[in-house]
């Protein structure tokens, strides 16, 4: 039996860090893709506006999710009134800690092994995809969160004998819809509807109880999508219909992210690296290490469900139906497969631990090329703070010399990486296995901290906005004009405060405009005898949401024009 104050301290342990996976490396690198600062933006709406419901952006886009996630934000810069870096990819970060402790928790709890739980914890924030969304402003950690919250308080629900109502389930289900929509609800009923047949369920009785659980989650957001509608109209509900039916059934009015069926096997082996590479090592091994006789073991799986072991099943169960739902869709992206991640972490803490045992050679040759890992990216950090060190001052940050943090995240990787290769000489292969996802998470803190503020910075259209900013009135007018459908100039926009309005049909008759050097001809082509340009500003960088060199200009309407 597992002492308590053992069992405290190895929770608290891996909650800080798992914490430290995060949380101080939020704000380091500036926006520098279009996804995240079109969700934030939505929360400086909300805060400017006093609009909780549906705030528009740009002075008239509707956002394109349902407002949880800019809920949590704005609620986070409440305190300091400003909507920041890090309070826009806090939500993402809670929830992906939370995702991993819960996972701990109920590993622990189910199989009774403190260390597999504590693997599986670690291994869910270290693989490239978890880790990825962890850090990003978008919706889909926190879905992800929800989802397989509601999917863990589901199967206690079905453990409990389907006893009263599973309201933390419809509460986590609620928040889930509220995050991306109906999806949210689907996926957790799906999951545990099949789950509970596979045990032998009744059809009709358990159907019954999951259709009760997936109204009840839906009763706030149809209060939600009511209220939104009474705002948004015809064109809320053109844009609702089309996200949540549309994408799923490919009759959206345009490709979003059109991908074939492999590209989901692609997306899945990619994103569970490093532990991609331990798997193949594993089946390498099948002809010597007794990987065979372990798959042909579960070949007779009919006559074993229902005595199988009840979380490896439920888990199996998970990762296959999340993965053929998202296969059925034209529209396809990594993130929509992040809530199967959690469960490929389990089987693959569960293998780790098989091969610790049947295939340790393999297991220390996995372990050294992540020690090698480590110290590669040390190197490179050092290469960057003796070639480039100019880099870091750019990059605004609390008041601390960020070269000493990239000096020390270095140290640390190297010393990781080099006491890992010294452990897999010396010691056994389970004790490897558990250095080498902490050497992991070494090399993590060093990417997040050192290597990619360094190198995202270039790519941010901050400085566009920062310029024109100084260079203009506080009141001036500022319009955007980009050609191409969907595009707009979100993170100029962002750190702008949303000052940034669309040049529509309601033309104005002066102002300032910033467009794309590209972008410059077909304004010209379609308002050029209507306005006078005059070009202020050009910039030599390309925009990251619209890939053109931003341009700053002042228009008027043509003298002309006005006296008639």
């Amino acid at each position: 039996m597992t002492n308590p104050r053992t069992d405290y301290r190895v929770k608290l342990l891996i909650f800080i860090l798992i914490l430290l996976t995060f949380l101080p490396w939020l704000g380091l690198s500036p926006f520098n893709t279009k996804g995240e600062p079109r969700e934030a933006i939505v929360a400086v709406s909300m805060l400017q506006s006093g609009n909780w419901v549906l705030p528009v952006s740009f002075g008239a886009e509707i956002p394109y999710k349902p407002p949880f996630l800019a809920w949590c934000i704005a609620l986070f810069s409440l305190p300091t009134g400003e909507v920041s870096e890090f309070t826009s990819r806090l939500p993402s970060a809670l929830a992906a800690s939370a995702m991993a402790m819960m996972m701990f928790c109920f590993i622990r709890r189910r199989t009774g092994s403190m260390a597999l739980g504590a693997l599986t914890a670690l291994i869910t924030v270290s693989n490239i995809e978890v880790w990825r969304a962890a850090m990003a402003c978008r919706v889909d950690m926190v879905l992800t969160f929800f989802i397989v919250a509601s999917l863990v308080l589901l199967w206690r629900y079905r453990d409990g004998g389907y006893r009263g109502v599973p309201w933390l389930a419809v509460l986590c289900m609620t928040c889930a819809v509220l995050t991306k929509g109906p999806v949210g609800m689907v996926l957790p009923c799906l999951v545990a509807g099949i789950y509970g047949l596979l045990r032998g369920d009744r059809f009709l009785p358990l159907f019954l109880r999951l259709v009760a659980v997936g109204v009840a989650a839906l009763v706030v957001p149809l209060v939600w999508y009511y209220a939104a509608y009474q705002q948004g109209g015809d064109e809320f509900l053109r844009l609702a219909l089309e996200e949540n039916f549309g994408r799923m059934t490919g009759t959206m009015s345009y490709d979003s992210h059109v991908k074939p069926l492999w590209y989901n096997f692609m997306t899945v082996s990619v994103g569970m690296l490093p532990y991609t590479l331990l798997a193949l090592l594993a089946l390498a091994a099948a002809h010597y290490a007794g990987v065979k006789p372990f798959i042909r073991g579960w070949r007779s799986w009919r006559r074993k469900l229902r005595e199988a072991d009840a979380v490896k099943l439920f888990a199996a169960v998970a990762v296959i139906v999340i993965f053929l739902f998202y296969c059925l869709p034209k529209s396809k992206r990594s993130v929509y497969l992040l809530p199967i991640y959690p469960f490929l972490s389990y089987f693959m803490a569960i293998l780790i631990s098989w091969m610790a045992v049947k295939a340790p050679r393999l297991l220390k040759g996995w372990c050294w090329i992540v020690a090698l890992g480590a110290v590669l990216a040390g190197v490179a950090m050092i290469a960057l703070l003796t070639g480039h060190a100019q880099a870091w001052a750019s990059i605004p940050l609390a008041p601390v010399n960020m070269a000493w943090l990239g000096w020390m995240l270095a140290a640390l990787a190297l010393c990781a990486g080099v006491y890992l290769w010294c452990a897999i000489w010396m010691r056994r292969a389970d004790w490897c296995a558990g250095v080498t996802v902490l050497t992991l998470l070494s090399a993590l803190w060093l990417t997040a901290g050192g290597l990619l503020p360094s190198v995202l910075g270039a790519k941010s259209d901050r400085p566009v906005a920062e310029d024109i900013e100084h260079m203009l009135p506080a009141e001036a007018p500022i319009y955007s004009f980009v050609s191409e459908d969907m595009l707009r100039y979100y993170t100029v926009n962002f750190y702008m405060h949303d000052r940034l309005r669309v040049y529509d049909i309601d033309l104005p008759l002066e102002g300032y405009l910033l467009t794309g050097s590209a972008d410059v001809e077909e304004w010209n082509r379609i308002y050029g005898d209507t306005y006078n340009l005059e070009e202020i500003r050009r910039w030599d960088h390309k925009s990251c949401d619209t890939k053109q060199n931003p341009v700053l200009l002042r228009f008027e309407v043509r003298p002309e024009l006005l006296a008639d």
